[in-house]
């Protein structure tokens, strides 16, 4: 009799032992999807807040470009974009990863760079402005977001290309201004 206790007890010990090392897998196993879980959260995050910003970026673009009077392309290498207005100047420039945008009033003394305007940041891409001329449109502007390195950034990897017709929302005035 004493011996069947013996045996009985050290079955449950084995018995323990085998639930604490099935749980300890499982524990583990929870730990990395949830840690993977985590990780795709943030990067979706990040895609999300750089579609919303591109967005901005797309709407505002094509906004000051419709209502522009005139457009001229200044800077080095394309990298910023001046449109006249009847009431001042809004002049695009990038700068690494971010494109500024700068509403200067006609009266103003100060310069694009001091002008307090908004900031829009294109992660782990360059943007360029280009003027072309078109038969039908007249001047298109074309402002290019493109990745710097695709491989460091899966969630930038696509690009964003604006074409826009300068002073369309004046054409349907009353005809394009000068």
């Amino acid at each position: 009799m004493k011996r069947k206790q013996r045996n009985r007890r050290g079955s449950m010990l084995a018995q323990m032992v085998v639930v604490m090392t099935c749980m300890s897998i499982l524990i583990t196993l929870s730990g990395m999807l949830l840690f993977r879980l985590l990780h795709q959260q943030v990067e979706m995050t990040k895609a999300v807040v750089q579609t919303g910003t591109w967005t901005r970026l797309a709407r505002d673009f094509r906004n000051d470009v419709h209502a522009a009077r005139s457009a001229k392309q200044t800077g080095e290498a394309g990298n910023a974009l001046e449109l006249t207005f009847d009431d001042g100047t809004v002049t695009w420039r990038s700068d690494g990863e971010f494109v500024h945008r700068a509403h200067r009033p006609a009266d103003s003394q100060t310069g694009p760079e001091l002008t307090p305007g908004e900031r829009y940041r294109c992660q782990n891409a360059t943007a360029t402005f280009s003027l072309s001329q078109a038969e039908a449109t007249g001047s298109l502007a074309v402002l290019q977001v493109a990745p710097v390195d695709s491989s460091e950034a899966s969630y930038a990897a696509t690009s964003l290309r604006i074409s826009t017709a300068v002073g369309l929302s004046r054409r349907h005035e009353g005809g394009a201004a000068e």
